[in-house]
């Protein structure tokens, strides 16, 4: 079963190939590739690596981020 985190706790900790959720706001999403997230829980970000095999497109092209 996945643990939800916060993305400060997550970079304090050791948490390679365990599965985790993370909610927050997408702040950049580069080359369909690499988004950065961030949950307000400290000022880094969170990169995370899209995997296409896993990911359904439809859910894909919903990720965005906008400059206002």
């Amino acid at each position: 079963m996945s643990e939800r985190l916060q993305i400060k706790s997550i970079l304090n900790d050791d948490y390679v190939g365990k599965n985790i959720i993370v909610y927050g706001w997408v702040k950049t999403f580069r080359s369909n590739r690499f988004i950065n997230l961030n949950d307000g829980s400290c000022l880094n970000d969170l990169q995370c690596v899209v995997d296409y095999e896993k990911l359904e497109e439809s859910k894909l092209s919903k990720i965005n981020t906008v400059l206002v």
